[in-house]
């Protein structure tokens, strides 16, 4: 698996996830979203990219999973509740730091993503002691409040690293290979 803050070749990876079909990842989307726009190329890739990220979110309001992404492109819907982690830690990233490399139409994409993602977000009750994925949800509550802005979402973000802090002070970290 590729990190998505090292250099790839972009043209090979979109390459692969054009050939990935069913097996298609939710957070390579964004991978590639962020990649190309540090390096600003594969503009028609990265709008492609955002298209197929909006087809993975489950956007019906009535649904358990509501914001959340189907991890593969052959799950019928999202049946992991921390893809929405992982998918919106590099989105937001890209909002704050690229914004402005994409097109109007992919930021208005991108913008969406994220809306929809609060409440996929918001559904995701991680337990503390889940290290990554709680200070991933941590990380995208703030940057996705900030960012939007939507203080509600930052607050919840800032009451968690309380709740965290609390946590690894009384019982130390219970993730110790986590990121």
């Amino acid at each position: 698996m590729n990190n998505p803050f090292m250099p790839v070749d972009l043209d090979k990876r979109w390459e692969n996830m054009s050939q990935a079909g069913p097996n298609l990842q939710s957070r390579e989307l964004f991978r590639f979203v962020l990649n190309a726009t540090e390096n600003q190329t594969h503009v028609q890739e990265v709008e492609q990219a955002l298209i197929w990220a909006e087809a993975f979110q489950d956007r019906d309001p009535n649904s358990e999973t509501y914001g959340n992404f189907r991890w593969y492109r052959k799950n019928e819907k999202p049946m992991d509740r921390n893809a929405v982690e992982f998918a919106m830690e590099v989105g937001v990233l890209v909002w704050i730091h690229h914004r402005e490399k994409l097109s109007g139409e992919s930021q208005a994409r991108l913008k969406q993503l994220m809306e929809f993602s609060v409440e996929g977000i918001r559904r995701h009750t991680p337990a503390v002691s889940y290290t990554n994925i709680y200070t991933m949800k941590m990380w995208n509550c703030i940057g996705i409040g900030e960012n939007l802005p939507n203080q509600e979402l930052a607050e919840e973000g800032y009451a968690m690293v309380d709740t965290w802090m609390a946590e690894i002070s009384q019982n130390g970290l219970h993730e110790y290979v986590s990121p």
